[in-house]
């Protein structure tokens, strides 16, 4: 008899572990290159917020896909519209800015409107104040904030308030409001420290984004 408690109790113990495991959360963090990890050696920002939030975090990023392709992905992946997701979308259909917008708000929609984040579009090394797609960029953004409250994330400035001021390339890029060039592989997409602070400001948000 109390053998066969013992064995319940095992029973038991095995079942709620797996049921725990089922649960754990799951992230999906859908984009382009930004998402895929484009000029990173180490790791691209889902893969850090992974480590950071013990949550199976899945990278649907694809390097050079606009945010109509994305948008087709996630409408055609319906069993991921369960799951917590951050779209990172834009850069390459830009100066398509009506498109990108109603990308968004499909994706967003499919969603039910909840348990989702959106980042803000950066702008390269050639697109700083008086460039025309750096007003284009400028205005998108604004219209995110508006449209998603605080589960829009700008990135964009989040980055510039970690400038290396100790670099005169970095300490004068408020002058352009480009991305610092101590965070950049390139003109335009983040290393490894770029992404790595990205993840901590996505994994900042969580709680919004799990709701």
């Amino acid at each position: 008899m109390k053998a066969s408690r013992f064995t319940l109790v095992w029973i038991c113990l095995a079942i709620c572990g797996c049921s725990k495991n089922i649960n754990k959360p799951t992230i999906i963090a859908w984009g382009d290159s930004f998402t895929y990890g484009t000029g990173s050696t180490d790791a691209s920002y889902p893969s850090v917020l992974e480590k950071l939030s013990g949550y199976r975090v899945i990278n649907r990023g694809t390097a050079g896909n606009t945010s109509t392709q994305i948008k087709n992905k996630l409408l055609a992946d319906k069993q991921y519209y369960r799951y917590p997701s951050i779209i990172w979308v834009g850069r390459n259909n830009l100066p398509d800015s009506v498109t990108i917008l109603k990308d968004i708000d499909e994706m967003v929609n499919a969603l039910g409107r909840s348990h989702f984040l959106v980042l803000s579009i950066l702008n390269s090394e050639t697109e700083g104040i008086g460039t025309a797609r750096y007003t284009t960029i400028q205005r998108i953004n604004r219209q995110l904030a508006t449209a998603y409250g605080n589960r829009f994330i700008d990135i964009k400035a989040y980055l510039q308030t970690h400038r290396d001021t100790s670099l005169m390339k970095d300490d004068n890029i408020t002058t352009y409001d480009i991305t610092p060039t101590s965070l950049r592989a390139d003109n335009l997409h983040l290393n490894s420290q770029g992404y790595q602070l990205v993840a901590q400001k996505v994994y900042e948000s969580i709680d919004i984004l799990l709701k």
